[in-house]
């Protein structure tokens, strides 16, 4: 046999395939976990979780150890003022036969389901109550976990929160909604794995719990396909953690992944895998095909299986196509797999044997349909197929030469070469060392090339290495290699002695990689070369390195206290003259009307103060700025709305101020007198006549600097302006006048 087949699979973008499969090697070695754990574990949490994972892969607990965990459950729950040892007891329980714990009357519970419990009380109180089989207040029970669902955001209560939902009844919806939201916050890693915060352990107890509440409502399971195949690829590359707790939920969460008697599995939901039967190193490949299979036939075989490495019928297993990798060649295109059966399980086999077959890898994309609807279908997984020749060497010659020219052209009949006596070359700094050769398939004798082609000179009394790598020229595929020894003691540090010349051929693709013996060189250099420095490796010094101490940026130079505190001075400034200018101008700060506007607005410029001084403190120019942004618009809109209306106030101020005569406005009157005359309800014509008489006539001075009274109204041309603003009723009392009651408005118009 010239060549092998070895298969495996590798992972592709949008591949629909499981990574791993539980064998039934794991199932054992989790089995015997579980039974060795019992008598290693003294609590009931322990027992509880290793009793739970022997129903789970459907294992008999042995009759005395039945007897231990049901003792200790019943132990447990004595005396116990707390729900923990009850929900394990409980749950330990429920996984024996003919064990039974004392009954709880149902408000036993009642002060673990309340407002102020926790996720995990509740939890344990709930999952009890329905263990147990206590009548309880159904929809107490499912607001407090609704309550509890909403407001909670660790993944850890949360899974415990869902697993409550079987034993709830009526509208489950917000546990529905709860898992959606959850899954949304799931971490991928490597496109094939999915997880959440809390590891192996809680994510399988989520994967459990949603597939509980399917089966409990009745909907399909709440997951995509591809976030199926990624939780069951995580699961089962924990598989070999042995806790009692992960290894208990990682088979509970796998089986509902592939049981439908659980939950409502949707359609194409359950994840499949291919084992192909050749796998390992290559000798064991090597080994396997020469026992199974016929000479010279290379055949692809594989089983399809589900998540626990059952065997999957099948209706359609295809080669789409087989494409050589370096060369994009395809060589198979659209050919069915054959069926075979051994030792009961169905085996896939492609026949893929040619003597003109290229070595090297080739890509073998299959598409598997399984007969039950509920199986993903396969389309088109990447298989990569390594195909292995054995190589020959042949003009093989070397020899040690002074001329410019390549000494060995030419040449094509090899050397003989005694690997037990080899022959005894010499050469010193002016000379060098030719080598060619060609290597070929052993099968199709064609001259192929090859990854890694070298020289080793291994000096004989250090035993120290020195490799040389030997290039193809292009023509033919030949190989050769011109050493010159005094290039080489620079390059390499090459030294005086007796070397051993082997040479090294190997590559991927290669069964039979050579490592073949040529010849022992003595080899003269000069002193000046011999005695040359050693290598950086040899010369490495290894004793203790000082220690590195590490040196933070010093901190900023800080001004001197009394240049803060001016400037701290400088910036209160500004408010202090403030307030000293309000003082003065007479501000009454009360009259500011309490408008809701007016306290918007003063509030929106005490907000712009505060986040004035949280920048200084905290915040970053991006986040004041967005929150200037919020505060500075509703400070601008209040504060036109409290300007217009003090705009309009003093318009209207202005307004009550003017007083018109003959339609012209007071204010606009040329120098003169304002007489405020009073009036009275029985004054007549011939009083008013007498009134502005005396006004006409009154004396005033012309000046501020006169003395005298001289000048009447009319020298001075001054306008009069009578305001009867005192029109008021006179009543007699005694024999004083009384004004304090007014006129009827109507009444005094006339004296206007």
């Amino acid at each position: 046999l010239h060549a092998v087949i070895v298969c495996c699979i590798v992972g592709v973008g949008n591949s629909m395939i499981l990574t791993e499969v539980m064998t039934e090697s794991d199932v054992a070695a989790a089995h015997q976990f579980f039974l060795d754990s019992i008598s290693k574990q003294s609590s009931i949490e322990s027992l509880a979780w290793v009793a739970n994972g022997l129903k789970t892969i459907n294992k008999k607990i042995p009759d005395d150890k039945a007897k231990l965990i049901c003792e200790s459950a019943k132990e447990a729950v004595k005396n116990t003022s707390e729900i923990q040892p009850i929900y394990w007891a409980a749950f330990a329980v429920q996984a024996l036969e003919n064990c039974q714990l004392p009954t709880f009357p149902s408000n036993h519970f009642d002060k673990y389901l309340s407002d102020k419990s926790n996720a995990k009380i509740v939890a344990y109180a709930v999952s009890s109550i329905g263990y147990l089989k206590v009548k309880y207040d159904m929809e107490k029970m499912r607001s407090i976990v609704s309550a509890l669902v909403k407001t909670s955001t660790s993944p850890n209560d949360l899974s415990m929160l869902l697993n409550t939902a079987p034993f709830l009844s009526g509208d489950l919806k917000f546990v529905t909604d709860c898992v959606n939201d959850l899954v949304s916050k799931a971490d991928e890693t490597d496109e094939r794995y999915l997880r959440f915060d809390g590891g192996i352990g809680t994510t399988a107890s989520i994967v459990h719990g949603i597939y509980q509440l399917s089966a409990k409502t009745g909907n399909p399971v709440v997951l995509k396909k591809e976030q199926i195949l990624k939780f069951a690829n995580y699961l089962i590359s924990r598989r070999r953690i042995y806790h009692p707790r992960v290894t208990s939920l990682i088979f509970s969460a796998l089986h509902d992944m592939t049981d439908d008697k659980v939950a409502n599995l949707p359609k194409n939901s359950v994840p499949l895998a291919i084992l192909l039967e050749h796998k390992g190193s290559l000798d064991e490949v090597k080994s396997s095909i020469r026992v199974n299979l016929d000479s010279c036939i290379r055949i692809i075989r594989f089983m399809v299986t589900d998540i626990f490495g059952h065997i999957v019928p099948t209706d359609r297993v295809i080669a789409d196509k087989i494409v050589h990798t370096s060369s994009d060649e395809v060589v198979i295109n659209s050919k069915p797999f054959s069926r075979t059966s051994a030792k009961g399980n169905d085996i896939y086999e492609l026949k893929f044997f040619d003597q003109k077959r290229k070595a090297g890898f080739y890509e073998c994309f299959v598409s598997v349909g399984a007969t039950n609807s509920k199986y993903m279908p396969i389309v088109q997984e990447a298989i990569v197929i390594k195909v292995s020749r054995e190589i020959l060497i042949s003009g093989l010659n070397l020899a040690v030469h002074e001329s410019e020219r390549f000494p060995l052209d030419g040449k094509t009949e090899s050397m003989k070469i005694n690997e037990k006596k080899l022959m005894q070359l010499s050469a010193d700094d002016n000379q060098k060392l030719a080598v060619i050769f060609v290597i070929s398939d052993k099968l199709t004798k064609e001259s192929i090339l090859v990854d890694q082609a070298y020289l080793q000179f291994e000096e004989q009394n250090t035993k120290s290495t020195i490799i040389v790598p030997v290039a193809n020229d292009g023509n033919a595929n030949l190989y050769k290699a011109d050493i010159d020894f005094k290039q080489m003691a620079k390059d390499y540090e090459f030294t005086s002695g007796m070397y051993e010349i082997s040479l090294i051929v190997g590559d991927d693709v290669i069964m039979n990689s050579v490592i073949l013996k040529l010849a022992l060189l003595n080899l003269q250099l000069p002193a000046v070369v011999e005695h040359a420095r050693k290598s950086v490796l040899v010369a490495t010094d290894y004793k203790m390195k000082p220690e590195i101490l590490h040196s933070f940026r010093p901190p900023e130079k800080r001004p001197p206290k009394f240049i803060s505190d001016i400037f701290s001075v400088a910036v209160v400034i500004p408010f202090f003259l403030l307030l000293c200018i309000w003082f003065y101008l007479g501000a009454n700060i009360w009259a500011i009307p309490l408008s809701p506007v007016m306290i918007v607005f003063h509030a929106g410029l005490g907000g712009i103060f505060w986040l004035y001084y949280q920048f200084w403190i905290h915040l970053n120019m991006f986040e004041t700025l967005k929150y200037l942004g919020i505060l500075g618009t509703i400070t601008f809109l209040s504060g036109i709305s409290v300007l217009r209306k003090r705009a309009d106030r003093i318009n209207i101020l202005n307004e009550s101020c003017f007083a018109k005569v003959n339609g012209e406005i007071v204010s606009r009157i040329q120098r003169g007198i304002c007489a405020l005359i009073g009036l009275s309800r029985d004054d007549d014509a011939n009083d008013i006549e007498y009134i502005v008489r005396k006004l006409l006539n009154l004396r005033i001075f012309s000046g501020d600097a006169e003395k005298r009274w001289d000048k009447s109204v009319n020298d001075l041309q001054l306008e009069i302006l009578c305001v009867s603003q005192f029109t008021l009723n006179a009543s007699l009392k005694g024999n004083k006048l009384d004004f304090h009651l007014s006129m009827n408005p109507s009444e005094a118009a006339q004296f206007y």
